[in-house]
């Protein structure tokens, strides 16, 4: 369990602790201690109209208001410009708990007030759980906040709604200008009063320089008188739904999420500890479901008994989808090199074998003349733009067989999409990435994963022969032979060891005397200290002997290494930015060229411990505190070195994927 204590809740420190749920189709929840959503991306229901992809924001709150004879306390905070706070509902707050579900704690006057929010797995619906006791009669309201616009925008206009009471009074079905919004509570009647709610402020977009004040709807509210004891819930869904049984959706997603904890422990035979059971939880928010096997979002995850009126209702369908890793909540869909580096700590350090395979073979039919798609975004278009994403997509399948000695998979079913991949990169079929003649591949600008930046204006170039990306190519031929010898095809292992010969000779230049490390880029060499070397001795299949790879390791520990990953660029070097703040040119600048990367700590335990390194585990140390800031529970996508304070995403999957990977292997066995 995690607690943000009623000294920590003030809105000049809460606005920043945030929270986030996912519902394992692209959708999600997500705000802050206190309610109040400080992020455009911030809501209680952000539905995948067609999984993972195509997020709209839905509902964006609920707003609570207590009637007490003691008077009128609100439970709701927001912020509005000339930095007024109102509602100030976190006076009311006593603490927030993540345990494992968001929960939160009001007391108006001699009321108690205990909230939940859960979202129902597989589906477009978010559930509160409200419990109240109460010493004297007191009357509750319950004023959703909605919209329906998409993920990255922003309503500064009035909306077209219209709404039908369904449900004996107990529900609402609305209809905006592209989405159906349904709302219904077991207990409390429902009464249309439609408002707007004008220019809620969002303080991280206010600090981005970005348009930061949006309008919402308020169709009306749900009321409940209460004397005494009372439990009831407020269902939030992309659509209508004729019964839920609530009870049972609550119990049935913590034994959900109580199994996900259970799995990672006995797949890794380790001693329980909180730490690792939020890392457990965040691993399984990225996995989702892919729309093409089963229709994702149409019905999932109901049960005999809740039917949704729409398309799909009832069962889900017994047949194999496809599978995926979100890069990061709340703004990155799937990404092909997130998804292939994020796969081992995500998938594989959990036990979930079945998903990692899945989200394998999705990535493979997804190639395009053996280039893995480097993202796909909200309208389910792909940019085959990265130097790396296949070959990350042959050490992940690498890493598969390890954790499942699965060789007829490995080697049998995915040997052509291995086969392709370098087929791809020898034969020139992308322009700008191609196998030189000395056996090194070589790319053009903004290809690797350091790609901020504009084409026009790229803040990390790299264009040459970057070094991860001839450690990764060694490894993928290294790894090409063994799955052809595991098969039989001794051929084709004779030609990949060839290949990969060719490679390890020509790797020999990487090495620079001078700084005793490696060079960030041959064809023109680039003395830059980056933490891209660390690959040369991370890897399974090493490319350096024993001194240089101690020295390497040495390089990054003393000017890269931070309690939370490792900083992208020297301080040492006169262009390193230790600060993330600015407009988008300036942090773009910023991001690579400074800022730290958590995802990079499990490269490095792994290059440490290779290298003799003892204690890898108080390398984690750090993280410790860090799942208390920030995204709770989770680890963000970067950290800023002037405060090492968590930035960009509240949750990104190859950091949480890389410290629970890296937790796994250092920790101690069971007794």
């Amino acid at each position: 369990m995690m607690r943000v204590k009623k000294g920590s809740l003030k809105y000049e420190k809460a606005w920043q602790a945030e929270w986030l749920l996912a519902n394992g189709i692209g959708g999600y929840a997500s705000s802050t201690v206190i309610g109040a959503n400080s992020r455009k991306y911030h809501g209680l229901l952000v539905a995948a109209e067609h999984p993972p992809a195509g997020r709209r924001l839905l509902v964006t709150k609920l707003e609570e208001t207590v009637s007490t004879p003691e008077g009128q306390f609100p439970l709701s905070t927001n912020k509005y410009p000339d930095n007024t706070i109102f509602p100030t509902g976190w006076q009311q707050q006593q603490d927030f708990r993540l345990n494992p579900l968001p929960t939160f704690h009001y007391r108006a006057g001699s009321c108690s007030v205990k909230k939940k929010i859960f979202m129902v797995h597989g589906v477009n619906a978010t559930i509160v759980r409200y419990v109240v006791h109460s010493q004297a009669p007191v009357r509750i309201k319950i004023a959703p906040l909605v919209n329906d616009r998409d993920l990255y925008a922003l309503t500064g206009e009035v909306l077209p709604f219209e709404q039908e009471v369904q449900a004996h009074g107990r529900g609402v079905l609305l209809h905006g200008p592209h989405s159906k919004i349904f709302m219904l509570s077991d207990a409390a009647g429902y009464r249309r009063e439609e408002n707007w709610h004008y220019d809620m402020v969002y303080d991280w977009e206010a600090r981005r320089g970005e348009a930061d004040r949006e309008h919402h709807f308020v169709p009306g509210s749900f009321e409940i008188a209460v004397n005494g004891k009372a439990k009831f819930y407020v269902l939030l869904a992309d659509r209508p739904f004729v019964h839920v049984d609530f009870e049972r959706r609550y119990m049935q997603e913590l034994d959900r999420l109580a199994n996900v904890v259970d799995e990672f422990y006995l797949a890794n035979r380790l001693k329980k500890e909180r730490f690792a059971d939020h890392l457990a939880i965040a691993a399984d928010q990225f996995i989702v479901g892919i729309a093409g096997g089963r229709r994702a979002g149409s019905g999932q995850g109901l049960a005999r008994g809740e039917e949704g009126t729409g398309a799909g209702k009832g069962r889900e369908e017994e047949t194999e989808e496809g599978r995926g890793i979100i890069a990061g909540y709340p703004w990155f869909g799937v990404w092909g090199r997130d998804t292939a580096i994020a796969l081992p700590g995500i998938a594989l350090a959990t036990g979930r074998f079945d998903a990692a395979r899945r989200i394998l073979i999705t990535l493979a039919k997804s190639m395009k003349h053996g280039f893995v798609p480097n993202f796909v975004d909200e309208k389910g278009g792909a940019a085959y733009n990265s130097a790396d994403a296949s070959l990350w997509f042959v050490l992940a399948l690498y890493r598969y067989l390890e954790a499942t000695h699965d060789e007829k998979f490995a080697a049998g079913e995915m040997g052509d999409y291995v086969h392709a991949i370098i087929e791809g990169y020898t034969g020139g079929e992308h322009k700008s990435i191609v196998e030189d003649k000395d056996g090194l591949i070589v790319c053009g600008p903004r290809l690797t994963w350091m790609d901020a930046g504009t084409d026009e204006r790229p803040y990390t170039p790299r264009a040459g022969k970057p070094v991860e990306i001839n450690a990764l190519w060694y490894n993928c031929l290294r790894i090409a032979q063994l799955l052809a010898m595991k098969i039989g095809d001794k051929k084709h292992a004779e030609k990949m060891k060839a290949k990969a010969e060719k490679t390890l000779r020509s790797f020999g230049r990487y090495w620079n005397d001078a700084e005793e490390c490696l060079f960030d880029v041959l064809d023109p060499d680039d003395p830059s200290v980056r933490p891209n070397q660390i690959f040369a001795v991370s890897l399974p299949a090493p490319l350096l002997d024993d001194r240089k790879a101690r020295k390497v390791v040495e390089k990054v520990r003393k000017e890269l290494l931070t309690p939370l990953g490792l900083r992208t660029l020297s301080p040492l070097d006169a262009r390193f930015i230790g600060t993330y703040a600015g407009s988008q040119p300036e942090r773009d600048k910023a991001y690579h060229n400074g800022i730290i990367w958590p995802w990079l700590i499990g490269p490095y335990i792994d290059a440490y411990t290779k290298t003799g390194g003892r204690g890898g585990a108080l390398l984690l140390s750090g993280f410790r505190k860090h799942l208390r800031r920030g995204g709770l529970g989770t680890v963000g996508e970067i950290v800023e070195p002037a405060s090492m304070m968590p930035d960009g995403c509240i949750s990104q999957a190859w950091s949480v994927g890389e410290v629970l990977r890296a937790y796994a292997r250092t920790h101690d066995l069971k007794g």
